[in-house]
C-alpha cells in the first residue's frame, strides 16, 4: 500500500543539497522515485518548492529543480479545496502544508517535516526519520549498510540518472564497480 506524503519544503532540500546518500530525507525521495510514496501537493507548495530551491544559497541547477517539480506533479495527488486549519501555526507558510494533509486524510496522508515543532502534533505530523521507519516496517525493507558511500557529490545529482532512481542499489552497484572501491 502507498503512502500519500505531504513533503514540507525543508525535507526536500534537504534531500537534494545533502551528501549523505543514507539520510532519510534521501531515502524519502527513493521511496518516491520506487512508487511508495504518493506526493501530495497543492499549486501553492509547489510555487513555495520552486521559489525555495531557486535561492542562490541552495545552489542547485535548473535542470534539478524542474525534473524534481515535474515529478512531484506527474506522480502526486493535487489538492485544490482544503480544509479549513482550526489551529494556529507559528509560521504561516505552514499552514498551506497542513490543511492540504488535513485534506487527504480520507488517504491516511502524512505531513512530514524537519520542523515538527511548527504544527499541531498529531499522529500524522512525522519526521523524516519517523516516516522511513514506518515506510520500512510496513514494507519489511532493510537499507543494506554495505553498499559503497558515493564521492562527494549532491545527492540531487544521483538523482538525475533514471538507473539510480530505482531506490539508488543499482546505481550504488554500479558506481562501485566504477569508482573501484568501496
Amino acid at each position: 500500500m502507498k503512502k500519500y506524503v505531504v513533503i514540507d519544503t525543508n525535507v526536500l532540500v534537504s534531500a537534494l543539497i545533502t551528501r549523505n546518500e543514507n539520510s532519510p530525507t534521501v531515502q524519502i525521495l527513493r521511496f518516491r522515485a520506487s512508487g511508495l510514496i504518493i506526493p501530495v501537493y497543492s499549486d501553492e507548495i509547489v510555487k513555495e518548492y520552486a521559489e525555495v530551491l531557486r535561492r542562490k544559497k541552495v545552489k542547485l541547477s535548473e535542470i534539478i529543480i524542474i525534473r524534481r517539480l515535474k515529478d512531484i506533479m506527474d506522480n502526486g495527488l493535487r489538492i485544490t479545496e482544503f480544509s479549513e486549519v482550526q489551529e494556529l501555526l507559528p509560521d504561516p507558510k505552514d499552514v498551506v502544508f497542513y490543511a492540504v494533509t488535513l485534506s487527504a486524510q480520507d488517504k491516511d496522508a502524512f505531513l512530514v517535516t524537519g520542523n515538527v515543532k511548527h504544527f499541531p502534533q498529531k499522529p500524522f505530523v512525522v519526521t523524516p526519520a519517523e516516516l522511513v521507519s514506518l515506510i520500512q516496517r510496513r514494507y519489511r525493507l532493510i537499507i543494506p549498510s554495505f553498499l559503497p558511500k558515493a564521492p562527494p557529490t549532491l545527492i540531487a545529482e544521483l538523482f538525475e540518472s533514471e538507473e539510480s532512481i530505482i531506490c539508488g542499489i543499482r546505481a550504488s552497484f554500479t558506481n562501485h564497480f566504477q569508482w573501484g572501491k568501496i
